[in-house]
């Protein structure tokens, strides 16, 4: 790709804003190429709404390379803010690493006018997350950025797949306590206090713990 093409302005998910400092880019310069005008642009895509217009980055017309890409643009984010707000709202966790999940959600939101804070998109990001992430993300106490946050439920769910919580305890003999036999006791470790500890000393162990940890934490 040539480097020496021009460098466009910051990418929009807003269609019409897009096309308009694309255009306001190559005014007074119409000298350059239909090439370097798409190499530009693609430079400047974001990868989520590359993955979205694939066929023509990889295999585009021999001719008006750039106005195929751009149509191809205009297809894809050609949606009202009511129609990202819908699908933000909608979204559900398809078990994907929950930063890249989280990311989608903030592509959605940036596309949606950004109806919801950090804060918001945080508080929906953890709604979705599985359970055993949910407990220990309730027992963050100390405040982080939402990048730092991206990276600690990372770590997170990196520990918890790795050390899965126990399945609930059954018992395989048909003992009662007519037989005079006592059984033993039943608990499940994941939803006690010792069972949050030992995993979040599994999540220390691996050196989950970032620079956000809470001071005598």
């Amino acid at each position: 790709m040539d480097t020496n093409s021009p460098r466009l302005p910051a990418f929009t998910y807003d269609i019409a804003t897009c096309r308009m400092h694309l255009e306001a880019s190559w005014a007074g310069s119409p000298e350059i190429k239909d090439l370097h005008k798409f190499q530009a642009l693609v430079r400047a895509i974001p990868s989520d709404v590359a993955a979205r217009i694939s066929s023509v980055l990889t295999a585009p017309p021999a001719d008006g390379k750039y106005e195929a890409l751009k149509t191809a643009l205009v297809r894809a984010l050609g949606r009202s803010c009511e129609a990202y707000v819908a699908e933000l709202d909608t979204l559900q966790y398809d078990g994907r690493r929950p930063s890249a999940f989280l990311s989608r959600m903030q592509d959605l939101n940036r596309a949606a006018g950004f109806p919801l804070s950090d804060a918001m998109l945080r508080y929906r990001h953890t709604s979705l997350m599985p359970h055993a992430v949910r407990v220990q993300l309730a027992g963050l106490r100390c405040p982080v950025t939402i990048n730092e946050y991206a990276e600690l439920v990372d770590n997170i769910h990196v520990a918890y797949t790795t050390f899965p919580p126990p399945l609930p305890p059954h018992h395989s003999c048909a003992c009662s306590a007519s037989d005079g036999v006592r059984a033993p006791a039943v608990f499940t470790p994941g939803d006690t206090p010792a069972g949050s500890t030992k995993f979040l000393s599994a999540l220390e162990t691996r050196g989950a713990r970032g620079p956000w940890q809470c001071p005598g934490a």
